[in-house]
């Protein structure tokens, strides 16, 4: 309906009233195709969806513009009383009524669509209709098939195994891109690495040195265009005796949404550095427990015992540490892949 082919004859002098050597041409005919249909000019959801992806569960209002042309081939775009636009999303059907520009429905990303592991797993079907004396011209429909994907395996892993890990996705709309950032300790159980020297060790000794309990802060973000990034950061120390120095977590990665996979954690690294110099200062016969029982000794013992009490010997410690490795989703979980 609405579509039809015209044919024009256009005939000059028709009473030849002209005389002219032959009057065959003065005859021309042509047909031309008229589409009285209402056309829609253009699709704007005010987040992207064609080509984009969106995560189940996390809320996102998407009001979707349907401009039309109301008039289709004709000039101008209609008047009215104007016709009615169709929102079909995957069979479920919703009508708003037309205005001048064309019509708007507003979906929630989170909870309207269907979510899969597959790309492509919902299809918004979306047509308009005009009436024309008791009947309708419907236009062509214009389809888009956007992409809600489930919370990825590893994030139901962390929520479960790591506690401090965040319940839930960070959703911020950053139009026409919706960016989705999750953020999780790890490793599950904090590492350290310590042990204790030997009493006899000159300043150490008797207390704990090595790696202080560390857990990294660590997040995957990706926008609703599928490019992402993982970043790493947070505090890692060492332990020296009585004495701790503070360090860093730092890394980066790899983060995208993926058919098949969700948001994929492709890779992260970690890494930990520590760098600090301390001094520290003792007296002679803490360092060199010989020289004690020295100062019992005839003649010397006095002198021994005075140099005991004023002597001091300072040493200078420059720990440092500076370790990578990575870890990646395997399996639905988080694990070290190196390092």
């Amino acid at each position: 309906k609405g579509h039809t082919v015209v044919k024009l004859t256009v005939t000059a002098d028709p009473d030849n009233l002209f005389t002219e050597a032959s009057e065959e041409n003065n005859s021309a005919t042509a047909s031309l195709v008229v589409d009285l249909r209402p056309r829609i000019t253009r699709v704007e959801p005010t987040f992207t969806l064609d080509r984009a992806y969106f995560l189940d569960n996390e809320p996102v209002n998407n009001p979707v513009r349907v401009f039309v042309d109301w008039n289709g081939d004709l000039p101008g775009s209609g008047d009215a009383p104007y016709g009615d636009v169709y929102f079909d999303l995957n069979g479920t059907q919703v009508q708003e009524d037309g205005q001048s520009w064309g019509a708007q429905h507003t979906y929630d990303m989170g909870s309207n669509f269907q979510s899969a592991f597959s790309c492509a797993n919902n299809t918004l079907r979306v047509w308009a209709t005009y009436p024309v004396d008791g009947t309708e011209f419907q236009s062509l429909e214009t389809v888009i098939q956007p992409t809600v994907f489930p919370w990825p395996g590893w994030v139901e892993w962390v929520i479960t195994n790591i506690p401090g890990s965040d319940a839930s996705f960070e959703t911020v709309p950053e139009a026409p891109l919706v960016r989705y950032a999750y953020h999780f300790a790890y490793p599950e159980d904090p590492f350290e690495a310590t042990w204790t020297p030997p009493d006899w060790v000159p300043y150490l000794g008797g207390g704990e040195v090595g790696i202080l309990p560390s857990q990294a802060q660590a997040e995957a973000e990706a926008k609703s265009d599928g490019m992402g990034r993982a970043a790493v950061s947070g505090e890692t120390g060492l332990g020296l005796a009585t004495v701790s120095v503070q360090g860093r977590l730092w890394g980066a990665g790899e983060a995208a949404f993926t058919c098949g996979e969700s948001l994929d954690l492709q890779r992260a690294e970690l890494g930990f550095e520590i760098k600090a110099s301390i001094e520290k200062e003792a007296g002679l016969a803490d360092v060199i427990p010989g020289v004690r029982a020295a100062e019992g000794w005839p003649v010397v013992g006095r002198l021994i015992r005075w140099v005991n009490d004023v002597a001091k010997i300072k040493a200078t410690l420059t720990p440092q540490v500076e370790v990578t490795t990575e870890f990646q989703e395997q399996g639905g979980q988080l694990q070290f892949e190196q390092g």
